[in-house]
C-alpha cells in the first residue's frame, strides 16, 4: 500500500531560509576560535531580534485590520515565479526528452486582505514584465474589488507589505 500522507523529516523545511542566518549558521559550524563563535551567536541572536520586531510590527496591523476592518486595510502581496509552477510539472528529475522551452512559465501572484478574510490569486504566463508595475496594478486590482465588497468605500488607512526586491524599479 502506498501512503497518502508524507511526513518530512524532523528539521526539514520547503520555505527558503534568510541568507543572514544561512551565513551565520554555516560561520558558527566552521569557526574553531571560541571567541569568535560567540561573537558570531551573539550578531546571530540580534538578527533574530530585528527579524521578531518585524513580524510583531507586521501582526499589530493585521490585528488592526481584522478588529477595525472599516477604519484599517492591511494587505501583503508575494509573487511566486520558480520553477515549481511551470506546466506541465514534474516531481523529481525531468526527463532528458522534455525541453525546458515546451514548458509554460507561469508567475502566481497572492495577496492576503486581513480583515477582510479574503485571498486573491493572479497568474500570468510571463507576458508582463515582474516588476513594480505589476505589483501596482495587481493591488489596483485588489483595492477595487475591495472597494466594491464594501459599498464603494475603502478603509482610510492602508497597511501594505511586500517584500519587493530593490531592483524592481
Amino acid at each position: 500500500m502506498v501512503p497518502i500522507i508524507v511526513i518530512p523529516l524532523y528539521g526539514t523545511n520547503s520555505f527558503s531560509k534568510c541568507t543572514v542566518c544561512t551565513s551565520l549558521e554555516r560561520q558558527i559550524e566552521t569557526t574553531h576560535d571560541p571567541v569568535m563563535r560567540e561573537k558570531l551567536r551573539a550578531e546571530r541572536r540580534e538578527h533574530n531580534s530585528r527579524q521578531m520586531l518585524e513580524r510583531k510590527y507586521y501582526y499589530t496591523k493585521k490585528n488592526a485590520a481584522k478588529t477595525s476592518p472599516s477604519q484599517y486595510l492591511s494587505l501583503i502581496i508575494d509573487g511566486m515565479d520558480q520553477s515549481k509552477t511551470n506546466l506541465p510539472h514534474f516531481v523529481g528529475r525531468m526527463a532528458k526528452a522534455v525541453n525546458k522551452v515546451d514548458q509554460l512559465t507561469t508567475h502566481v501572484t497572492g495577496v492576503l486582505a486581513h480583515g477582510q478574510n479574503k485571498f486573491f490569486t493572479f497568474l500570468d504566463w510571463n507576458q508582463y514584465a515582474h516588476d513594480s508595475n505589476l505589483t501596482m496594478n495587481i493591488l489596483m486590482l485588489i483595492l477595487h474589488q475591495i472597494s466594491k465588497l464594501m459599498g464603494n468605500k475603502l478603509p482610510p488607512i492602508l497597511y501594505l507589505q511586500a517584500d519587493n526586491c530593490w531592483r524592481e524599479k
